[in-house]
């Protein structure tokens, strides 16, 4: 046998590895065990909380914790991006008009801007309502495998601030045009 080490944070660990063994899973069982009291490596489910026998189940539980990571960064991008895109589209958009665009075109372009800022706003809330549910779920994942809670939810102002701008600038943009402002 031979000894490995492998750095976790600012300590490392001495395990004993046998060839095309994976010493790894090992450790952090008898970590989370002897966190729950137990001093040895369990041996049966009443000492063994999180499955630290290679079970299905443990096994099953870090998939989902991967799976759930992938699936809250997927929604965080979709929600950085939504308010960027449209803001672009809006911007973009509102410079190409001049004097001689018709009032009739500049009306059912700001208009359109509008609904899309409003279908934009909604499309946010419920990725942010969906990134919410998963973070919930990852939190229960991470207490499953006695892990330490390393996810938070922080609430979207910004996007919202940002689609709510697009949406004002097109409205005093339309009115403007109107001769309302």
């Amino acid at each position: 046998m031979e000894t490995e080490k492998r750095k976790r944070g600012s300590e490392y660990d001495e395990v004993s590895a046998q060839s095309g063994d994976q010493p790894w899973p090992q450790l952090d069982c008898l970590r989370t065990n002897e966190a729950h009291g137990v001093k040895e490596k369990a041996l049966d489910e009443k000492t063994d909380p999180v499955g630290c026998q290679g079970s299905p189940k443990q096994d099953a539980l870090r998939a989902q914790l991967s799976e759930l990571n992938q699936r809250v960064r997927l929604y965080a991008s979709q929600a950085w991006q939504m308010p960027f895109a449209y803001l672009a589209a809006t911007g973009l958009t509102l410079l190409r008009v001049d004097s001689s665009t018709k009032p009739v075109a500049i009306m059912l372009v700001t208009s359109t801007f509008i609904v899309f800022g409003l279908a934009a706003v909604r499309a946010v809330w419920n990725m942010m309502t969906r990134a919410r549910e998963i973070v919930d779920s990852l939190k229960e994942v991470e207490r499953s495998l006695l892990l330490k809670e390393s996810v938070k939810y922080q609430k979207p102002l910004p996007f919202y601030i940002m689609l709510v701008t697009g949406i004002a600038a097109n409205a005093i943009f339309l009115l403007h045009n109107l001769g309302v402002v």
